[in-house]
């Protein structure tokens, strides 16, 4: 019996796709939501004269997007997505590293395949990968975070100076 047959990991699956959907949904009409108001904060700024008058439009509404767009919304639809996708080839490549690893201990009777040192090999490196999948991510995130809509802005000006 292959581990892919087993229901639990297909409610897990299950379970992620939901979880992923859910977020990317969210983080889709976020989007959505923030280009809106980009444009009718900027025009409410420039109404009320709280932006510099050297400040186009186009760059207000980059610059506001950057800083208040869902992100990390984004970032853990994709990162479950991506752990969904790669799981089988993960499943399948392990399965054949510890069979390798099974027969190159001169098949010992406490690494047999289907036993428990197996399966909790299995489940203890998926994990690991999984764990792994999401730093990756996390660390992509928070390397790219920016400042408040204030810092950017006056990086921005500082940068229209030079």
């Amino acid at each position: 019996m292959s581990v892919l047959d087993a229901s639990s990991l297909w409610f897990v699956f299950g379970l992620f796709l939901l979880i992923a959907c859910v977020f990317g949904l969210r983080a889709f009409l976020g989007y959505r939501r923030v280009a809106a108001d980009a444009a009718a904060d900027y025009d409410y700024k420039r109404a009320n004269n709280m932006i510099p008058k050297s400040m186009g439009r186009e760059q207000y509404i980059e610059i506001y997007k950057r800083v208040n767009d869902p992100r990390g919304l984004a970032y853990i639809a994709v990162g479950l997505g991506l752990i969904i996708i790669t799981t089988p080839l993960l499943f399948f490549l392990l399965e054949q590293f510890l069979q390798l690893l099974y027969n190159l201990s001169g098949q010992s009777r406490s690494i047999e395949p289907g036993y428990l040192v197996w399966q909790f090999s299995l489940y203890f490196l998926v994990v690991m990968v999984w764990a792994a999948i999401a730093y990756i991510f996390a660390r992509r995130y928070h390397r790219k975070s920016t400042g408040s809509l204030q810092y950017e802005l006056g990086r921005a000006m500082k940068r229209n100076e030079d």
